[in-house]
């Protein structure tokens, strides 16, 4: 996912597709962000770009 505004809203409009709360998305966005192991930005970006690549 590509951020194109503030994590607030992005978060919010994620809920409302999926019928749950915003609260709900931040917490299994916490546990992936943990079982993948990255501390930084920087390094979930670097993951996201190495995905799909052969």
């Amino acid at each position: 996912m590509r951020p194109d505004g503030p994590p607030g809203p992005r978060y919010k409009r994620i809920a409302e597709q999926l019928g749950t709360s915003e609260k709900t998305i931040k917490v299994h966005r916490g546990r992936v962000v943990q079982k993948l192991g990255v501390d930084s930005v920087a390094e979930r970006v670097r993951l996201m770009d190495g995905l799909g690549q052969d």
